[in-house]
């Protein structure tokens, strides 16, 4: 009976163990179907620094690095230098790379990759069709069979009545502390939507980026989206602003300047552009269902990995 109870649980541990050696397997092939589109799609891949010698917002997600009396930080996303790379006259670019970000609730460093893409003069529509597209090349990359049609688009509207969102903004002592709270009871509202597959969120209140483009038809609003699959966030894109003096104004509000790329605009140098970026890790936990996404990242002690998949011969 022992024996019996010892095998079934040998075996239980290989079947797991095999899965992280096989979603390694995966994962690279996700990556490689990631590429492959976008370089189908005409877009060029690209290389951005990982150190910034100035934060991105919010400042305090960075991880900082102190050497003789110099700070560096570890980059939390690549969209402003993808941005900026559009001024040199390249029309698409894209940077498949790691970022790092402080989260609440993790005690270690968060390293994760992301894959961002801008492409020139897109409209927001647009930009949508193509990050379902990648999203759906790539699952069909790795055998995941998602549900026919296009995805649905959910406004705002339809989560929020403007009361709450007023009530929001009312007890919120800042732009930041309101971006706080309104993703707060966004998050429990998204668990209320039963939708198979994916789904894009859209309308978002102008607070929530201050680089984002105002919808022509409503100022308040921002074309910005954001990308569900079976109830995982894995992608957030918007159109970008050109409007130099509405960005300047934004940045202010939330104590943040850029000016590098405030000269941009203000000199007209970046054409109208949109971006989307897509959490590898997220989207492959998504796509198989993976409910601990550790499962999908190589531990720091390889060593472990080695034990795991192969035992301790």
């Amino acid at each position: 009976m022992e024996f019996e109870v010892w095998r079934h649980s040998v075996m239980i541990s290989r079947n797991k163990y095999s899965l992280k050696r096989d979603t390694i397997i995966v994962k690279a092939n996700l990556f490689k179907a990631m590429r492959s589109f976008l370089e189908g799609e005409g877009f060029v891949e690209v290389h951005t620094p990982i150190l910034h010698h100035r934060p991105d917002y919010p400042i305090d997600s960075h991880y900082s690095i102190i050497e003789n009396n110099t700070v560096t930080w570890l980059r939390i996303c690549m969209e402003l230098r993808l941005r900026q790379i559009l001024s040199t006259g390249l029309k698409s670019v894209y940077e498949i790379g790691p970022c790092f970000r402080k989260e609440k609730g993790l005690e270690k460093p968060h390293e994760f990759y992301m894959m961002e893409c801008f492409k020139e003069s897109i409209t927001f529509g647009e930009l949508i069709f193509l990050t379902e597209e990648i999203c759906k090349h790539c699952a069909r990359s790795i055998n995941i069979t998602l549900p026919d049609g296009r995805w649905p688009i959910i406004s705002i509207t339809r989560l929020f009545t403007m009361e709450e969102i007023q009530n929001i903004k009312t007890g919120s002592k800042n732009i930041p502390s309101f971006i706080e709270l309104f993703d707060r009871t966004l998050d429990h509202k998204l668990k209320q939507i039963k939708e198979r597959g994916g789904f894009f969120i859209v309308d978002y209140p102008v607070e929530t980026i201050c680089l984002a483009r105002r919808k022509e038809t409503h100022s308040n609003i921002i074309e910005r989206f954001e990308l569900y699959i079976n109830g995982i966030e894995v992608a957030h894109g918007f159109i970008d602003s050109i409007d130099y003096e509405d960005v300047r104004t934004r940045m202010k509000e939330i104590d943040w300047i850029d000016e590098p790329l405030l000269q941009l605009l203000k000199n007209k140098k970046l054409p109208p552009s949109g971006g989307v970026g897509i959490g590898m890790e997220r989207l492959l936990q998504a796509l198989r269902r993976i409910e601990d996404i550790n499962e999908i990242i190589i531990p720091e002690d390889i060593e472990v990995l080695r034990r795991n998949n192969y035992g301790k011969g």
